[in-house]
């Protein structure tokens, strides 16, 4: 298994680190570490999730992820 590092700016209003981590526990994936902190703007905060996966874990990671209305971006 491999090293998933993603780095995502979401809007930042209750809830939205629920609704991410729910995401996680139905497929299945498991969170190593989550990092979430505040930006220069007030209505955006930064996230960084590391978890491990194959490559398919990955792509489903990054498709489920853009899915969700408050993921601004992925990287």
């Amino acid at each position: 298994m491999d090293k998933i590092q993603l780095h995502l700016s979401v809007v930042n209003r209750f809830g939205v680190l629920v609704r991410i981590s729910e995401l996680f526990a139905r497929r299945g994936f498991n969170i190593s570490s989550l990092e979430v902190h505040e930006t220069a703007d007030p209505m955006v905060s930064e996230m960084t999730i590391v978890a491990y996966g194959d490559d398919y874990a990955h792509t489903q990671m990054l498709r489920q992820l853009g899915k969700l209305h408050d993921v601004i971006s992925i990287d």
